[in-house]
């Protein structure tokens, strides 16, 4: 007996939805279909769409598979071709709620880390996930961006941020669990990039605008208009640059005025950007890695990056510098940038359209296989305490206003601090065994430390308050 009532079939069409799978939950009969989950409580006398909270292509989430376990629902989502997929879902109360136990099959768009959250954006209109236990548990129900897709991610201290194509920006300042949109002063909302450095936070479009924002995006300023389609920005030390499809555009006057690159750089499509100390590391779509030491003046190729992938990420910890690639994987530097070696054990897609780091794995976010994590702790040269490096105090931690840094040896000492996202904040070249830092213009947050002498290097994570 075929009952169809309040399933979406239309008897005149000769398009029928596909039922794929049942299940059943204590009196619940559950129907995964082609267009999405249908429940009846009746004996299939009537059915109702199930909301997962999320849609994905036109015609809703392809339940591929649905199975039970106790009370525990799960729904398979996609087909081998990833088409209208969201992954894993898991409900454990009658399909009133749903969380992903997995991006897979989604291509990643954006990942950061943030405190406690790493969040991922994907294509599919309205997913943005947030984990808070390293990847083990995905949760997508985050209805405040509406039905946009999320372009790319930034942190300014325990603040993030999601640039959206079409919607703006996105701002959340409790680790994902609310989202609220700020565009004053967009005049553009095709975000295509963003990056945070000296306290402020920065806004690239598709139309060739930069924004700037001293106050994580209550006001937006317009600092320049005219540059091709802006793909990355990274900024730090009193430099702002902007890849774009034409090549490297940097300021130093805080947007003020402009300055086209090297021209061994200039007609490049750059993807991605990032500062380390006083260089620069542009990844190109068909080129590899190109470094500059002098702000930006004179660029160079890296050695050791394939040059036929697209470079879309990077990402630092400490003295190791991350790229993502597509399709050659994630690549390790431990020089700055000047060379680099793969670490694509355990990765079996080396797509890799997204980097991010927490304090135990690196994750890379790929083009159709979702969300992958490695522990630091397996990559080599990630280690917070040098094994040849001993004597370094830094109180109080967390700290508020001032950190204090005790060194036995502090001669020749070099210090930086970076955000979590790899971004540059600031210089300090120790002069006595005893330093206080001041960090009252530093955004609340987790940041890291790298000390270098002669002695070796080590990196040390605190939290400013």
């Amino acid at each position: 007996m075929a009952v169809n009532n309040g399933l979406p079939f239309d008897v005149s069409s000769t398009e029928y939805p596909a039922v794929l799978s049942l299940a059943c939950v204590d009196t619940i009969l559950y129907l995964g279909s082609s267009v999405g989950l249908f429940a009846s409580d009746d004996h299939d006398a009537s059915w109702t769409a199930v909301d997962l909270g999320v849609t994905s292509g036109t015609g809703g989430v392809r339940i591929q598979s649905v199975a039970s376990f106790e009370t525990n629902l799960f729904a398979g989502t996609g087909d081998q071709y990833n088409t209208n997929g969201i992954g894993i879902l898991l409900s454990a109360d009658a399909g009133q709620h749903w969380l992903s136990v997995g991006v897979s099959n989604t291509e990643l768009t954006a990942l950061a880390s943030c405190g406690p959250a790493v969040f991922a954006g994907t294509y599919l209109a309205g997913a943005l996930y947030t984990t808070l236990d390293g990847g083990s548990v995905w949760d997508f129900t985050n209805d405040s961006i509406g039905d946009t897709y999320v372009t790319k991610m930034a942190v300014n201290g325990s603040v993030a941020f999601a640039g959206t194509f079409s919607s703006g920006v996105f701002v959340s300042e409790n680790y994902g669990q609310t989202w609220t949109r700020r565009n004053q002063g967009l005049s553009d909302l095709y975000i295509t990039a963003l990056a945070a450095g000296d306290n402020m936070v920065y806004a690239g479009t598709m139309y060739g605008k930069v924004f700037s924002s001293d106050n994580n995006g209550i006001t937006w300023t317009e600092l320049v208009s005219d540059l091709p389609g802006v793909e990355s920005l990274a900024a730090g030390g009193g430099y702002i640059y902007a890849g774009t499809y034409d090549g490297v555009y940097g300021s130093s006057d805080n947007g003020l005025h402009w300055t086209h690159m090297d021209a061994n750089i200039a007609d490049k499509r750059i993807l991605s950007l990032i500062i380390t100390g006083e260089t620069v590391l542009a990844g190109t779509e068909i080129g590899g890695v190109y470094i500059s030491y002098d702000h930006g003046g004179y660029w160079t190729h890296a050695s050791g990056v394939i040059s036929s992938s697209g470079v879309y990420a990077f990402a630092m910890r400490g003295s190791s510098v991350f790229a993502g690639t597509d399709p050659e994987g994630v690549y390790q530097s431990t020089d700055n940038g000047a060379h680099w070696s793969k670490i694509n054990t355990g990765l079996t897609l080396t797509n890799v359209r997204a980097l991010t780091l927490d304090e135990t794995n690196i994750y890379a976010g790929t083009n159709g296989k979702g969300v992958w994590a490695r522990s630091l702790d397996e990559v080599v040269g990630v280690k917070e305490h040098g094994s040849d490096f001993s004597g370094v105090h830094v109180y109080p931690n967390p700290a508020k206003d001032q950190l204090n840094i005790e060194l036995d040896n502090f001669e020749n000492t070099e210090l930086e601090i970076m955000g979590m996202d790899g971004r540059f904040i600031r210089r300090i070249s120790l002069r006595s065994p005893e330093t206080r830092i001041d960090l009252t213009n530093m955004a609340s947050g987790i940041y890291a430390m790298s000390i270098k002498n002669k002695q070796g290097s080590t990196v040390r994570r605190f939290i400013k308050q």
